[in-house]
């Protein structure tokens, strides 16, 4: 995957740049309570009990605190130190 570096300055067609906001309107991003509770109401819509997330994050550390996050926001039990 290229680096954050190589990609930043990136020059967006405008077909690009629509696939682009398309996606991100499908993304939650935010602080972890902003987050938290954006899920807890698109599973409330979408009458659900269970949430699969998919952090992309150019390190490994980043992924893995993100989690963290999620994690502590719904109180949950933490694994992400065995992987470090």
């Amino acid at each position: 995957a290229p680096s954050y570096e190589s990609i930043k300055n990136y020059r967006y067609s405008g077909e690009e740049m629509m696939r682009v906001e398309q996606n991100r309107m499908r993304m939650i991003t935010g602080t972890q309570n902003e987050v938290k509770e954006r899920i807890l109401h698109l599973a409330q819509i979408m009458d659900v009990e269970e949430v699969v997330i998919a952090t992309f994050a150019d390190t490994m550390e980043d992924r893995l605190r993100s989690y963290e996050l999620i994690s502590d926001a719904f109180e949950l039990v933490t694994v992400a130190s065995n992987f470090k």
